[in-house]
């Protein structure tokens, strides 16, 4: 089990890893190094507490992130177009 605080610059804030995820995740839990954390929120008596279900090294992590407005989302030609964008970067074996 590790208790971590996670930092960023607009604060600090804190998390837990459970034994069930700590054994996986104990080589890549390095002080001051920056991780993209997928977790879950807890919440109790008014205290707020990230559990940490995976964590990989910044540098490794392969996503895209989009910031659309429902009416963007809902706007078939918008959605083609992002289809067509996806598919025309995704790895042949993966489509």
């Amino acid at each position: 089990m590790a208790f971590l605080t996670l930092e960023d610059m607009s604060g600090q804030s804190e998390a837990v890893v459970f034994p069930s995820n700590y054994e996986r995740l104990q080589d890549v839990l390095i002080e001051g190094s920056q991780q993209m954390i997928w977790g879950k929120v807890d919440r109790r008596d008014d205290q707020y507490q990230l559990i940490v279900e995976d964590l990989e090294p910044v540098e490794e992590v392969k996503m895209v992130m989009l910031d659309l407005t429902p009416q963007e989302i809902a706007n078939t030609s918008t959605q083609a177009r992002l289809k067509q964008i996806l598919q025309s970067h995704t790895p042949k074996k993966n489509r």
